[in-house]
């Protein structure tokens, strides 16, 4: 096994951003087949991959995220009195992802079948996690600005079942989480403060399978839920009148992010020299989704709980096609199109701004072999969102309605090396 040190730096700068998904190789696009069978992200897109692997690949990429987020027209609310736009800050990420994959042998079934174990990190270029929160009468877009700007990692196992035919794998991703508590005595006496934090990780489980046979491919991926979230208590006491008076405990709550269970099954298949044709469809879970909005739980006098608004709205599954072509010679030079249509999971608003509509994603990756052991790779992503028009009730923020829109876009390097 050669071993061989690389060193990549790169600077990245951009004027917005918003949440995309992963790049690289898999360009952003929800499959469960990777568009190299030596990738080495196959850990968290579909931990059965890693089988298809013939030898030790590590890759590192940076990538930028941004969005043009339309201002929203006709907005009357408290905040904008008469009719105004709603401008979105600007917001912007740079991120990283690093991927290993390394395929062994194994007597616990036959020294004619591989195993191979992956491991995959990503998160912000400066920072591992992010928390924007505040009321439900916040306009807060559910899938652009929404994900991947906290730190995760996954480490999967795969192995062939059918000696290059069928292999299945499992994979665990863990997600960085927060919960503490505060506590502070302002009286003359004795005054004081104290405050702990814990950082722990909320873990999601990654199942997959993939089948091949001749030109035909065929792949499977479970990808469970995951919401981390932030939540802090927080106690005081002050003195008025010369009298201690004892603040309710009170406990702060909000979702870091949220990804669905998402169950995707593709097919590729070889039609053409070194051309592939990939077709999918992907079914995401929505019932569990919780926004960023700041929730505060108290007690009242008598014992009774008090909380702060409570965000209602309505969502449902959705059902996400896939169609892309790969160009795949031998060497030096591979391409990959794809693209995507994904319904908008938001059926009604209820109390709330949050603001989704249905996406166009295309996506593009372009590869090329340095040398022998080394290829660099670019990608990008472009999101389309059109025109949706939300009515508010009167007496809501936003009231009596706008109009949403959005076009967000990622790009990015990758260098990867087979060892």
């Amino acid at each position: 096994m050669r071993l061989l040190p690389i060193l990549l730096i790169v600077v990245i700068v951009t004027k917005t951003a918003a949440g995309l998904g992963t790049t690289g190789l898999s360009s952003g696009t929800s499959t469960s087949l990777p568009n190299s069978t030596q990738n080495a992200f196959a850990a968290w897109m579909n931990p059965a991959a890693l089988a298809l692997n013939n030898a030790t690949i590590i890759a590192w990429s940076l990538n930028a995220q941004a969005s043009v987020l339309n201002s929203l027209s006709a907005i009357q609310s408290e905040q904008n009195p008469g009719i105004g736009n709603y401008d979105f800050p600007d917001d912007q990420q740079a991120y990283w992802q690093a991927g290993l994959t390394q395929p062994f042998r194994s007597s616990l079934i036959s020294d004619d079948q591989k195993w191979a174990w992956g491991l995959t990190v990503s998160g912000p270029w400066n920072k591992a996690r992010q928390l924007s929160s505040g009321p439900n009468t916040l306009f807060i877009p559910i899938r652009q600005r929404a994900c991947d700007n906290q730190f995760r990692s996954t480490l999967g196992l795969g192995v062939e079942l059918v000696p290059d035919s069928l292999s299945i794998g499992v994979a665990l991703s863990a997600h960085l989480h927060t919960a503490g508590n505060a506590r502070a005595s302002l009286t003359p006496n004795r005054p004081n403060a104290e405050v702990a934090v814990d950082v722990g990780w909320t873990s999601a489980l990654t199942l997959g399978g993939v089948y091949q046979r001749g030109p035909h491919q065929l792949g499977f991926s479970y990808h469970q839920a995951a919401a981390p979230k932030f939540i802090q208590d927080i106690t005081g006491s002050i003195e008025v009148g010369g009298a201690t008076t004892i603040n309710q405990p009170m406990t702060l709550s909000s979702t870091l992010y949220y990804e669905p269970h998402r169950v995707s099954l593709d097919y590729r298949y070889h039609f053409a020299n070194s051309f592939y044709l990939l077709t999918g469809i992907s079914w995401e879970t929505w019932g569990g989704y919780e926004p960023p909005s700041l929730r505060v739980v108290t007690k009242n006098a008598d014992g009774s709980t008090i909380t702060s608004e409570v965000p209602v709205f309505e969502t449902e599954n959705t059902l996400n096609p896939l169609i892309g072509i790969s160009y795949q010679p031998q060497a030096p030079f591979n391409a990959h199109l794809a693209y995507q249509f994904k319904p908008t999971p938001l059926v009604d608003q209820g109390n709330t701004n949050l603001l989704d509509a249905s996406t166009h994603i295309f996506a593009v990756d372009v590869g090329y072999q340095l040398s022998d052991p080394i290829r660099l790779s670019a990608s990008g992503q472009i999101q389309w969102v059109p025109t949706r028009h939300f009515s508010r009730p009167t007496g809501q923020v936003g009231s009596p309605g706008y109009d949403y829109a959005a076009i967000a876009y990622s790009y990015g390097l990758q260098l990867e090396a087979e060892l």
